[in-house]
């Protein structure tokens, strides 16, 4: 048995990337993905191409302290991604089903969350910024 083996990375899954995206492509995601705490429960593809990934906790209510901007390969060396990458444009994945996106209430809650990282991002000049503990977005407008 190999280093890699021992190791349990997989030297093939690694070499062969499903995403056309290219591997620094900057997606959406949250801590509890990246750390390995919670699996991947919503996924996004939108118009312009943009990915978001998230947790089941975090697609009902993101603390943008929680919100991370990753390149696609490191998305993919932490969790199994890539049987989302034949998603099209315009689709999202959540509940084990794929839907086409419409402009319904949670495609302008994620939309508010790339705004107010932007604006954040602009206030502080144009520097990505980590921290964005205490700013709340919530799924339904009710929750707040």
């Amino acid at each position: 048995m190999g280093l890699f083996e021992k190791l349990g990375i997989n030297k093939e899954k690694k070499s062969i990337f499903p995403y056309n995206d290219g591997k620094d492509r900057a997606v959406y995601t949250c801590r509890h993905i990246m750390n390995k705490q919670e699996p991947i429960a919503y996924v996004s593809h939108d118009m312009n191409g943009d990915w978001t990934f998230l947790c089941k906790s975090c697609s009902q209510e993101l603390d943008l302290n929680s919100v991370m901007i990753v390149a696609l390969c490191d998305l993919y060396n932490v969790a199994d991604i890539s049987s989302y990458a034949a998603l099209d444009e315009n689709t999202q994945y959540e509940d084990d089903c794929i839907t086409y996106k419409n402009d319904d209430e949670y495609e302008r809650w994620l939309t508010d969350i790339k705004d107010r990282i932007a604006a954040v991002n602009v206030e502080r000049n144009g520097k990505l910024r980590s921290d964005f503990s205490g700013i709340k977005i919530y799924r339904n407008p009710t929750d707040e």
